[in-house]
């Protein structure tokens, strides 16, 4: 059985930079501010937040591919999630 979950996602300008908000129904939300990273990527940080610790966006065809990864009790995971619109014609 495949798992299924909601994420409400939000980007908002602070006084501290751009910042990426998750809220997953059943927990905490978390905020990952924008860092530096290559000219065709976004990377939002947060080495505080259990997991993950890193979100980055990597434009892939006409989708995103989304990396999320951090270390859980000593070992790195990471997650893949290859991203593409929708088609809104029938």
């Amino acid at each position: 059985t495949d798992t299924v979950f909601i994420e409400h996602l939000a980007i908002h300008d602070t006084d501290s930079g751009l910042v990426y908000d998750v809220d997953i129904s059943e927990t905490d939300g978390a905020a990952f501010l924008l860092s530096p990273s290559g000219p065709d990527s976004l990377l939002f940080l947060n080495p505080a937040h259990d997991f993950p610790q890193r979100v980055l966006y990597v434009p892939e065809g006409d989708g995103w591919h989304a990396l999320v990864d951090g270390v859980v009790n000593g070992k790195v995971r990471e997650e893949h999630f290859h991203l593409r619109p929708l088609n809104a014609t029938p």
